[in-house]
């Protein structure tokens, strides 16, 4: 009895440490933080509700982990995976959303939050291995990525496949995900309209019409929404994307007009710099006297007169 009593002593005298380690609160405070960093980049509507709800267990973690006195520290830690959701929305590039329920970015439009299902982020389609093999078909290196739709019908021989469309060098792109076949250009300035058209039978589909110069018939690609976009987004992600496409094809046009305009404009010359004229320094003003001989007026640097040839 006397030796239990000693081991209970001495097991009450040993201090209780945290119930976790540090390292298990270092892999939760990580996750939750990369966590709510991504989704704020993928879906930000989302992402800061997500960051505020990984405040509790962030919180139960850090309190169990942490001694007793180190509060200060749990509070900033809790607070982490909110602060990280809050900076992949703005690094994605959210901004105010007008009447029309389209985002507006400097010099761009883009699909609206709840209408992206199924739509690849723009800074993944722009890193892929397929850009490279478009801008050796020479899409200009500024092209805008819009939107991902499976392309139907209208363009050569090109069969039905995703593709994405690009805005860029007076131009919108339709390049087709697999790189044998190259990205078609149709001139901004020749599109006529893009709608997006609520069929009778079957899904709706994005319509742009063009008008080839010289006189051909009137061009059109027919386009649908991805196999991922739920029926009920499908016609509302169709508008919204013709949206961003008419707009984008009118600033696609007119800076294509502007380009042409300043290389036909004629360079202008220089003026010519205008010199004054210098007048030649006017004659010395002869100085007379007269001849003491024969009072002839005679110039004062002679030195005879030309009358009587009396030396002066």
């Amino acid at each position: 009895m006397g030796s239990d009593v000693v081991y209970l002593q001495l097991l009450q005298a040993i201090p209780a440490g945290p119930p976790f380690p540090w390292w298990v609160l270092y892999i939760v405070v990580l996750c939750a933080v990369w966590s709510a960093y991504q989704l704020g980049r993928g879906k930000g509507s989302i992402a800061v509700p997500v960051g505020c709800g990984a405040f509790i267990p962030v919180a139960i973690v850090s309190f169990m982990a942490l001694p007793t006195g180190a509060w200060f520290l749990a509070l900033p830690l809790s607070f982490a995976p909110l602060v990280a959701a809050m900076v992949g929305a703005h690094r994605r590039g959210g901004g105010p959303v007008d009447a029309s329920g389209v985002e507006r970015l400097p010099g761009m439009t883009h699909i609206p939050t709840p209408l992206q299902a199924g739509q690849p982020r723009p800074e993944a389609v722009l890193r892929s291995r397929a850009m490279a093999h478009h801008f050796s078909a020479g899409m200009p290196g500024n092209a805008r990525f819009v939107a991902r739709v499976r392309f139907v019908r209208g363009i050569g021989e090109m069969a039905a496949q995703p593709v994405d469309l690009f805005l860029g060098g007076g131009d919108l792109w339709v390049a087709p995900l697999k790189t044998e076949t190259p990205p078609t250009p149709i001139p901004a300035r020749n599109v006529l309209r893009v709608d997006a058209w609520p069929e009778p039978e079957g899904p709706p589909t994005l319509r742009v019409s063009w008008s080839p110069p010289a006189g051909d018939l009137t061009g059109e690609v027919v386009m649908e929404a991805m196999p991922g976009v739920p029926p009920g987004v499908m016609l509302s992600q169709l508008q919204a994307i013709a949206g961003v496409l008419a707009t984008g094809v009118q600033a696609e046009a007119r800076e294509a007009e502007r380009i042409e305009m300043d290389a036909m404009r004629p360079l202008t010359a220089p003026a010519p710099t205008t010199q004054p004229m210098t007048l030649p320094p006017p004659p010395p003003v002869a100085r007379l006297r007269a001849c003491p001989n024969c009072g002839e007026s005679v110039d004062d640097r002679a030195i005879a007169c030309p009358r009587c040839a009396t030396r002066l």
